[in-house]
């Protein structure tokens, strides 16, 4: 990993990262010492950050995100100015640089949910201590509530896509240990699949997929530690450790090949650090 500079919207965790097109985005979260609903666009050629439109419905922290094609999601989460859980889901798009409020979730409150986007549509898994699991069809602006998640009740999974198939790792069960379970869903067929178990890292990491492999890193019960996942092999193996500060709550996105994760709370302060991440 090579370090990619500093966000220039300050420190933060429990935010939201995603890219779309060729250009990445870090929004909302918690600062040191405030709550943040700024809207910050990287650009990796530049190795720059420019603000952008601020999230449109007070600051936000443990929402979630997904992008589709030319657009990106965010939703759910906790509104820091009234302090209430919401269900609201808005729709970012970079060209015009609006965000517009979209169809509400109809199942409501959850924060620490999982946003993956499968084959064209956006999927909701877990959350809150849930096993709900809800599809957005960006066409229609429509959610169809699908089977539950079949493993345990669970708050802050990691998650990534490959190859129009999605990942669910680990999560918090919400008594005091890290979940290590590792499941595939092919969205297709609305279906479940156990693989192979990751090690025991905690919950509240980041997760991204590259080159047709999956990455779960920076989770709380494995500080700086970065887990590759084969699904031909479906085997998991540890990497080199992240050479940032010791995080958890980053969030991290992918542009050309390549991952960066960023920002994340650590040891009572909050990071600003950006690291790009390719594993070729």
């Amino acid at each position: 990993m090579d370090q990619n500079g500093e966000l220039s919207g300050g420190g933060r965790f429990d935010a939201v990262g995603f890219s779309v097109g060729n250009t990445g985005y870090i929004s909302n979260g918690t600062g040191y010492d405030r709550y943040l609903r700024d809207n910050w666009a990287f650009d990796p050629q530049k190795n720059s950050w420019n603000r952008v439109a601020d999230f449109p419905e007070g600051a936000r922290r443990e929402a979630f995100s997904f992008s589709i094609g030319n657009k990106a999601y965010v939703g759910y989460g906790t509104n820091t100015d009234t302090f209430s859980l919401r269900n609201d889901f808005y729709e970012f798009d970079p060209a015009t640089g609006r965000w517009t409020r979209k169809a509400d979730i109809p199942r409501l409150w959850n924060n620490n949910a999982v946003g993956l986007a499968v084959n064209g549509k956006g999927y909701i898994i877990t959350g809150d201590y849930s096993k709900q699991v809800l599809e957005y069809d960006p066409v229609t602006n429509q959610w169809t509530v699908k089977k539950d998640f079949p493993g345990e009740d669970r708050s802050s999974a990691a998650g990534f896509v490959i190859n129009g198939i999605g990942y669910l790792v680990g999560g918090n069960p919400g008594y005091g240990r890290g979940l290590v379970d590792v499941w595939e869903y092919d969205a297709s067929q609305d279906s479940w699949t156990r693989r192979a178990d990751i090690r025991s890292i905690g919950y509240e990491g980041t997760g991204f997929s590259v080159h047709g492999k999956g990455y779960i890193c920076n989770a709380n019960g494995s500080y700086k530690q970065i887990f590759e996942f084969d699904p031909a092999k479906n085997k998991w193996s540890r990497k080199k450790d992240f050479p940032g500060a010791a995080t958890t709550s980053s969030v991290s996105f992918v542009i050309d090949g390549v991952a960066y994760v960023a920002t994340g709370s650590t040891y009572g302060n909050v990071s600003n650090e950006i690291w790009r991440f390719d594993p070729e």
